[in-house]
């Protein structure tokens, strides 16, 4: 979707999982802009120590379940140990997290995650860590009835106004909403 929105970028993907690593080489090897898109099978903190990086957009979509309860119920499909591995901080923090986008991002750019509603001070206090502070914040709300229960959040080195938004994905007929369909339509085939 980078590569899509951004012509002339090249774009990196850092993933931890080897089986995900290997399907987004696949992916990326299928896709239109194959040759912008490369991905690196590594932990992010051990990617960044490479010190000639240099990034101006970063996006994460990052772990942040503190813990899963595995024995919930009766679900047999319960996640295995790949997805606990995705889905909790074990193995990204929101300090370590941060730490990599400080080292990396070039001091006029921005790095962008969607995250729980929930997670937003926590989020916001590993940033400031590391220099980094919140520019821009999106609401995400199923519908007109329900509260937000994701945010996007954009941080950068410098200290700017923050821009404030709201996105409903579902109009109140149930349908895809007009900022939503503006949003997301050129990434969609219908």
């Amino acid at each position: 979707m980078m590569a899509q929105k951004h012509p002339e970028a090249l774009v990196d993907a850092v993933e931890v999982d080897k089986e995900s690593a290997e399907e987004a080489q696949e992916n990326f090897e299928a896709s239109d802009w194959n040759y912008r898109l490369t991905v690196y099978h590594q932990k992010v903190q051990d990617f960044v120590e490479d010190e000639t990086l240099h990034y101006d957009l970063i996006v994460s979509n990052p772990p942040y379940f503190e813990k899963i309860e595995t024995q919930k119920g009766n679900n047999e499909e319960w996640p295995d140990e790949r997805r606990l591995a995705a889905r909790t901080k074990d193995l990204l923090s929101f300090e370590a997290l941060m730490e990599s986008v400080a080292k990396v991002l070039v001091s006029y750019g921005k790095f962008y995650v969607i995250i729980p509603y929930f997670a937003e001070q926590e989020l916001n206090n590993a940033g400031k860590h590391f220099g980094l502070f919140p520019v821009f914040r999106m609401e995400i709300a199923h519908d007109e009835k329900s509260t937000p229960h994701r945010l996007i959040l954009a941080f950068a080195k410098n200290k700017e106004e923050i821009t404030l938004d709201v996105l409903k994905i579902r109009n109140k007929a149930g349908e895809w909403s007009e900022k939503y369909k503006n949003l997301c339509s050129e990434f969609h085939s219908k």
